[in-house]
């Protein structure tokens, strides 16, 4: 019998601890702690012409996952990043890269909303491939 008080215990402790954890992880979105933490970005991925690049690999390099986020662009070139980072102020590295085509950088600010427009320049061109925040929200 003591035994099965003992599961009893454990098992109320296994379904109370998840419970806490959430009720803390709401404490702190309401206060505002966890939404400084994540970064965000959204764009198109184009050629020198204008055109959509399909299939184009973006990706986040964040330091917190030593390791890299990574999304290919749809046929119209657009693409969505989101991952959670820490807090603060400071800068990681978005790069962008299509087969035939030179690769783009550009540090990404986890301060601010990330809208960009990348403009690749075929491999052997004089013209270096860009990485441009854009002014509007949206589709081009």
């Amino acid at each position: 019998m003591g035994q099965a008080r003992r599961r009893e215990a454990f098992a109320a402790d296994r379904i109370r601890a998840p419970r806490i954890a959430v009720g803390l992880l709401m404490s702190l979105a309401a206060a505002g702690c966890i939404g400084d933490g994540s970064i965000e970005v959204e764009g198109r991925v184009l050629n020198h012409a204008a055109e959509p690049i399909a299939g184009a690999r973006v990706s986040l390099e964040i330091p917190e996952r030593m390791g890299t986020l990574e999304t290919g662009t749809a046929v119209d070139g657009e693409f969505h990043l989101f991952d959670l980072v820490a807090p603060g102020d400071y800068a990681i590295p978005l790069v962008v890269k299509a087969k035939g085509y030179k690769t783009a950088r550009l540090d990404i600010r986890t301060s601010r909303e990330n809208r960009v427009q990348v403009t690749l320049s075929p491999t052997g061109s004089v013209g270096a491939s860009t990485i441009a925040h854009s002014p509007e929200p949206g589709r081009h």
